[in-house]
């Protein structure tokens, strides 16, 4: 994902078949993306049905409002701000 001063979007429940640029296109009409990456299994090196969209913060509030609990190739998705990651105490 790219560095910004932006916010990052988790996304869950995506098709198994979403690309990174689905995702991108997905977000497009909501805002700005900055990048967008869905997670894959390292070792099977499928989707984990779930990604993460950066926008600058008032793009991703209004992508939130109007993404979450719709449906995405008739995939009902939850759509947040992400938290951000911590590590260690």
């Amino acid at each position: 994902m790219v560095k910004n001063s932006g916010e990052s979007v988790y996304i869950a429940n995506l098709p198994w078949h979403a690309s990174d640029k689905d995702l991108a296109e997905w977000f497009k009409p909501h805002g700005k993306v900055f990048g967008s990456s869905v997670i894959v299994d390292s070792r099977s090196g499928r989707s984990k049905g779930f990604g993460f969209v950066d926008m600058p913060r008032d793009d991703a509030e209004n992508a939130v409002r109007a993404l979450n609990g719709s449906k995405i190739e008739g995939r009902a998705v939850a759509v947040r701000l992400a938290k951000p990651r911590t590590y260690g105490d």
